[in-house]
């Protein structure tokens, strides 16, 4: 067990795992073979519709993350799990921590060249939100071509756990998961706003329809560990395929002009340079 901040979920990951858990001098005695792959953890807030608390996202992506470890006990030894980024793309009233597309690349973008000065090449960007999944994808380009980092993205979508709102099929399977996390039967008596929000990304999605449910907590539980199991096996196995790629030659970091330094004109730069440059994914 982490001695980690209780106050994380992360907490109940081992300390080997733990970026956090390492003194600084640590990196620089490691030999260049054994490089950890990193692995960021991108978490939202909301409950999705599914009568739960709005850290739902950080719950099932730490179990994820847990079952993972647990699939393949020999992935601690070459993995590092970084303290997780909390926020939602989309800087709307309704929106909890929601920041914007500039701040958000900005933020990770900070802790991605940590990463590098470490010594480590290869980062991966762990996304829960179906709100931030064009972020992840922007992101892994953007730190490709500006520090020269071998990116991948994992959506918890894809390890099938899929929160979106109207795309999900598989609702019933991530509030089993949650049952078996929390110990906790969802609540039936939750309060619905309203969702009538022009402006809401992507598109105007109507709150989804309350989900049925009429398991008992023990059956929730049971089948709930059995769809955790299954992802964290789904998403050991894309890490391991990401370790037996070929290593891609060195590259240094885009030169930026310096002929403009406004955001807009930074943007505009990352965007052309992200057009001709190919990333390895997942």
């Amino acid at each position: 067990m982490s001695t980690a901040s209780p106050t994380s979920l992360l907490a109940d990951l081992p300390d080997s795992v733990l970026w956090s858990s390492r003194p600084w001098t640590h990196f620089a005695t490691l030999p260049k073979a054994r490089r950890p792959l990193v692995v960021l953890p991108i978490f939202g807030f909301a409950d999705w519709g599914l009568g739960r608390s709005l850290d739902l996202e950080e719950t099932l992506g730490c179990g994820v993350l847990r079952a993972m470890f647990a699939s393949d006990p020999d992935r601690a030894a070459s993995t590092l799990v970084l303290p997780p980024l909390r926020f939602v793309l989309g800087p709307y009233p309704h929106t909890f921590f929601g920041i914007d597309f500039e701040t958000a690349l900005d933020l990770v973008r900070e802790i991605a060249a940590s990463v590098l000065a470490s010594g480590s090449s290869r980062l991966v960007l762990f996304n829960t939100s179906p709100w931030n999944e064009e972020l992840a994808k922007l992101c892994a380009c953007d730190l490709r071509v500006d520090l020269g980092l071998r990116t991948y993205v994992v959506h918890l979508a894809a390890l099938g756990l899929d929160l979106h709102p109207t795309r999900s099929s598989v609702r019933a399977a991530v509030q089993a998961a949650a049952c078996a996390l929390t110990r906790r039967a969802p609540s039936d008596d939750v309060p619905r706003g309203d969702s009538r929000l022009i402006d809401f990304r992507p598109g105007d999605h109507r709150q989804p329809p309350p989900l049925t449910w009429t398991k008992s907590l023990d059956a929730a539980v049971t089948e709930g560990w059995t769809t955790l199991a299954n992802a964290g096996a789904r998403l050991a196995r894309l890490l391991a395929e990401i370790d037996g790629l070929p290593g891609l030659a060195p590259r240094e970091p885009a030169t930026r002009a310096r002929t403009s330094t406004g955001p807009s004109a930074k943007r505009t730069r990352r965007t052309k340079e992200s057009r001709t440059t190919r990333r390895p994914s997942s």
